[in-house]
């Protein structure tokens, strides 16, 4: 029985919860290009498609876009490599009606 409810548990922790609002999106890391513009911009794009849905226009029709300049660059793309690298879903919380998709902030689900 122990077995059978470990297996539930594992299995229910390794579901992908993806979904996006105007706002937001509930998702996992499909990519992380790094652009070798002046800006340091970082490109993510969901696994799931977000076009149309937030309120924001994607770069490229699929990325959210990281700057450089942001005041918690470090910590927000440290999280995201984590994020890639445990297959964990985040929540990218973005500044609406920006080009690009500018990322606000994220966390980790």
């Amino acid at each position: 029985m122990k077995i059978i409810l470990f297996i539930l548990v594992a299995f229910y922790n390794c579901t992908v919860d993806a979904s996006c609002t105007q706002n937001s999106c509930d998702t996992s890391i499909a990519r992380l290009y790094l652009s070798g513009t002046s800006d340091g911009r970082v490109f993510i794009e969901p696994s799931e498609v977000a076009s149309g849905v937030v309120n924001c226009e994607l770069a490229e029709g699929k990325f959210f876009t990281l700057y450089q300049s942001h005041p918690l660059f470090s910590e927000i793309y440290s999280t995201l490599l984590a994020s890639k690298i445990a297959s964990r879903s985040v929540r990218l919380r973005i500044h609406e009606n920006t080009l690009d998709c500018k990322l606000l902030y994220i966390w980790l689900k």
